[in-house]
C-alpha cells in the first residue's frame, strides 16, 4: 500500500514505515496528521482524489530537525572586479510514516 501526499506544496510518495525528509516544520507535538492525500493504492484498488481523497489521512511521526550539506554559491562579473561567495544550509525535518488511513 502506498499513497501520494502533499506537504507545503511538495508531493511525496510514501509507504508504511518509510523515513523521509520534508522541509522544516515547527511543531510542539511529534505527530503530524496530513489530510492532503492525492492518491491511495492498495493492491488493485486505486483511489485518485479530485484534488484530495475524501476521508483519508496519513499520520507522520516527526523524528528530528536536521541541516543538509552546505551549498556554496558564487557570483562573478568579469572585468569589474566583482566577486561574492556565500553558502546555504537547507533545514529539514525527518518524518516516519506511522499510519495510512482510508475509509471506503
Amino acid at each position: 500500500m502506498f499513497a501520494v501526499i502533499e506537504i507545503k506544496g511538495v508531493q511525496y510518495r510514501i509507504e508504511q514505515d518509510l523515513e523521509f525528509k520534508i522541509d522544516k516544520i515547527e511543531s510542539e507535538e511529534n505527530i503530524l496528521k496530513v489530510s492532503e492525500v492525492l492518491l491511495i493504492e492498495d493492491g488493485d484498488n486505486v483511489k485518485v482524489g479530485t484534488p484530495y481523497v475524501d476521508k483519508a489521512f496519513v499520520e507522520l511521526e516527526l523524528i528530528e530537525n536536521i541541516k543538509d550539506k552546505k551549498v556554496l554559491v558564487e557570483k562573478f562579473k568579469s572585468k569589474v572586479r566583482y566577486k561574492r561567495r556565500f553558502g546555504h544550509r537547507q533545514q529539514y525535518t525527518v518524518a516516519k510514516v506511522k499510519n495510512i488511513n482510508y475509509e471506503k
